[in-house]
């Protein structure tokens, strides 16, 4: 059995379950890698699936599929960002009150152990600091307390595309720099809050943040953990994308430059405009998320269990 990340790329639940259920149906999907211009096949039966790691900052849409899915039988696991983040970063990201009911739906439907909120990324801008983050953790986390007890948190990383992004987006609310003593600080503060409403601290590909009394190492495909809860063999590597990351083995069948939200931070998407246009391009019933793909080959292993995750993934919900 293997772990389906759906997906870290892109967000599946908010706008292409049709998609999913499609692939669902034929059996398999594809792990597209844009190097090699090519996508290779992995198994969707349910029995070759441990669990479905989703991760998505609407989940409404999903929500009838996900019924289905868990009639099928699927074991299925949930990141769920919610940010509070006013509409000048997070442009096209349902309401913040309307994501909250929706996730305490998500947990109600399934369990509480299932539900992963994610409260990241984190960056600092002249109208959003210390205790603008502060205030929209303690409202977020009293709202979810009893629905979920996992959370992540991580902080932007500044690299010189993102400011360059960032610096345009917000015009003269630029970001600013947060050294490392007011990141400690913070996260300090989030534990403290965490703690209060029985919500497990991890934080996610930055351990430094670990130094915090009580916040943990984060695994976003975490399999020891899916193994208990799921009563499943725990046979899966460590394969983390990137430095610091703590995940395990998965396959992950988004495409990168799909997702509608136009989040200004965002490093799966090369610009919001693109991203629409390959959204505008998409059929359901296409292999691929973004339709057509010229010059794609595609190989269907034998074995059916496709390409695994690289190091070279960034993702739209860790950064």
């Amino acid at each position: 059995m293997h772990f389906i990340s759906a997906s870290r790329k892109t967000d599946i639940p908010a706008f292409y379950m049709e998609w999913f259920m499609y692939r669902i149906a034929e059996g398999k999907a594809y792990v597209y890698n844009a190097y090699r211009q090519e996508a290779k096949a992995v198994s969707l039966a349910p029995d070759r699936v441990g669990a479905i790691v989703f991760w998505s900052k609407n989940y409404r849409p999903a929500l009838p599929y996900l019924k289905r899915l868990k009639k099928m039988g699927y074991r299925m696991f949930f990141h769920y960002t919610i940010t509070g983040q006013p509409r000048l970063t997070e442009k096209h990201v349902a309401a913040t009150i309307q994501n909250i009911k929706t996730f305490r739906n998500l947990a109600e439907m399934f369990s509480p152990e299932q539900m992963h909120w994610r409260f990241d990324p984190i960056f600092y801008t002249q109208s959003m600091g210390k205790m603008f983050y502060i205030e929209s953790f303690e409202r977020i986390a009293q709202e979810l307390a009893g629905y979920t007890k996992r959370c992540s948190i991580s902080f932007v990383t500044m690299y010189p595309k993102v400011r360059r992004k960032l610096s345009r987006e917000l015009q003269e609310d630029y970001p600013m720099e947060v050294p490392l003593t007011e990141r400690l600080k913070l996260t300090a503060a989030l534990q403290k809050i965490a703690a209060r409403h029985r919500i497990q601290l991890y934080s996610c590909c930055q351990d430094e943040l670990c130094a915090v009394e009580g916040v943990k190492k984060g695994s976003c495909v975490d399999a020891p953990y899916l193994s208990r809860l799921f009563r499943i063999p725990q046979m899966y590597p460590k394969r983390p994308t990137r430095e610091s990351c703590g995940c395990y083995e998965s396959y992950d069948i988004g495409f990168y430059n799909t997702c509608p939200h136009g989040c200004v931070y965002c490093y799966a998407n090369v610009s919001h405009a693109s991203a629409l246009r390959n959204y505008k391009m998409h059929r359901a019933d296409a292999p691929l998320i973004v339709g057509d793909v010229k010059g794609v080959v595609f190989k269907d292993a034998v074995d059916g269990l496709g390409e695994k995750n690289t190091s070279d993934q960034l993702s739209m919900f860790n950064e």
